[in-house]
């Protein structure tokens, strides 16, 4: 009797320390999404939600967020950024909580506003109706690894005419990198080796309808395009326009590895490094091939050619090649002046 007597009190002690480490695991999960709010706020995001709650007892903890908006007006571009969901939900293991996997309930909306002309005016709209993805946090609640599957979406451009992007599905891959730099010895030093870390972000879209609102301008189907880019620092360097002038007068710069644009009659290919001048416009170079223009518009081909040179590749195909260099206030291509580059942002 007394085995049994002690088995009973071991199970409850275990049950009841286990009930304590979830509640404890759950409070740990809103200071983690408190810590998070706070860092949007104090860069100057306007966060506003309905009541946190925590479920998922006993296997998982699971964050539900209601009627989340997020928004940022960004003084130098006179533009607001927002993005809102009627549910965003993110789920954890007790014992992990570092590692989480969210999404969205309903659609998830991404929009940018001017405000130039003393109205609100949209300029871009993002819809996506299925949002899953994964992340690694650090422990004030930052994204160390990130990773996202967008289903079912549409953009919206209100510039250039207006139209419409539609695609099936958008992966994105963000991950931390360490490059390392080798200072070569000297009479009087040696060698100094240091590790520079940096972010490293990988873009797929698949099956993508491009539709304009011109009627001269036929749509097009894009079946994949991707780009592989890197840069120097944190992930979120380049999201904020402060944040991006003091990166790039610090020497940084953005690598654009790969690009890949893969449509029916053709594809473009290229490259290219990229960061701004002190004036902060675009200062970098990159090279692009385009293959099918000549399919798509014959008399957009025959204005390129004169910029970028028509030549064969190895099947025999046509493709436009050109070396674009972004310099001293002007884009120039092939070495010919082209147009002349605004800043991007104000002093």
């Amino acid at each position: 009797m007394r085995i049994l007597w002690s088995a009973l009190i071991a199970l409850a002690l275990i049950i009841g320390g286990y009930i304590f480490f979830w509640n404890k695991a759950a409070d740990t999960f809103l200071e983690m999404a408190e810590l998070q709010k706070q860092d949007l706020v104090s860069d100057g995001y306007e966060v506003t939600h309905g009541e946190l709650t925590v479920e998922g007892f006993p296997y998982r903890l699971r964050l539900n967020v209601p009627e989340l908006k997020v928004r940022r007006k960004y003084e130098d571009l006179d533009q607001w950024g927002e993005f809102s969901a009627p549910l965003v939900w993110i789920v954890a293991e007790p014992w992990r909580p570092s590692k989480v996997i969210f999404g969205t309930e309903g659609t998830y909306r991404e929009a940018l506003f001017d405000e130039r002309n003393g109205e609100k005016t949209l300029v871009t709209e993002f819809l996506s109706e299925e949002f899953i993805g994964s992340a690694t946090l650090t422990e004030t609640g930052q994204f160390e690894r990130f990773a996202m599957d967008l289903k079912q979406n549409t953009t919206n451009i209100s510039f250039g005419g207006g139209g419409s992007l539609k695609t099936k599905r958008i992966q994105m891959h963000m991950r931390p990198t360490v490059e390392t730099e080798t200072e070569p010895a000297h009479q009087d030093t040696e060698e100094k080796t240091s590790f520079v870390p940096g972010t490293e972000v990988s873009l797929r879209m698949d099956d993508t309808l491009i539709q304009s609102d011109n009627a001269a301008m036929k749509e097009i189907n894009v079946p994949k395009a991707a780009i592989l880019m890197s840069w120097s620092g944190p992930a979120d360097v380049i999201y904020d326009p402060k944040k991006v002038k003091e990166w790039a007068q610090s020497g940084n710069a953005l690598e654009i590895k790969s690009l890949l644009i893969d449509w029916t009659d053709g594809r473009i290919e290229g490259d290219g490094t990229f960061t701004l001048d002190q004036e902060y416009r675009l200062l970098g170079a990159a090279s692009l091939k385009a293959w099918g223009v000549d399919k798509l518009n014959p008399m957009m081909f025959t204005s390129l050619a004169m910029i970028m040179p028509p030549a064969k590749d190895e099947a025999g195909e046509v493709f436009l090649s050109g070396a674009f260099t972004f310099q001293d206030g002007w884009l120039s291509i092939g070495g010919e002046r082209v147009a002349p580059l605004e800043p991007l942002f104000d002093d």
